[in-house]
């Protein structure tokens, strides 16, 4: 993964609110198909590049934990993620692109809507918080929309 000022579509010149993400990740050609099936992680061999958005683009590169748009090879949005530069695992998808919730910001209202939602969906399956072992997983991250956290 490099750093890069390349070519950006025009509305990725325009000035972002502060909460939206500052830098983007760009995917090589070819390599989003698993996001477009949904798959919430984003390898670092799969990146062409990451690069500060808008006016931002003398920003320093993304540190670990910030959050990043996501790109295709020309532009084209496919969702928002967590940035882990040191890791195989270099983007944990928070929201694509066609989620209801793709333009929120993920801040701690949205990490307590996806933990409500991952909460919902077990009692709509069945379970109760008392079903949960002493030591059992409560939240998984993938199925809770909430990347590489989880809660025992």
């Amino acid at each position: 993964m490099t750093a890069s000022a390349d070519a950006s579509p025009p509305s990725a010149s325009l000035p972002l609110p502060a909460n939206q993400p500052a830098h983007r990740v760009r995917l090589k050609p070819k390599r989003d198909a698993s996001v477009q099936r949904r798959h919430p992680w984003i390898f670092s061999r799969a990146i062409a590049d990451v690069a500060a958005l808008g006016r931002r683009r003398s920003a320093p590169p993304p540190a670990a934990g910030t959050t990043v748009r996501i790109e295709t090879h020309d532009g084209r949005p496919l969702g928002v993620g967590a940035y882990a530069p040191t890791s195989q695992i270099a983007v944990r998808v928070w929201t694509f692109a066609a989620d209801a919730d793709a333009e929120r910001p993920i801040d701690a209202d949205f990490v307590a809507a996806r933990l409500a939602r991952a909460i919902a969906s077990r009692r709509r399956d069945g379970l109760r918080d008392d079903d949960v072992p002493r030591g059992g997983r409560r939240v998984h991250a993938p199925s809770a929309g909430r990347p590489g956290g989880v809660v025992d």
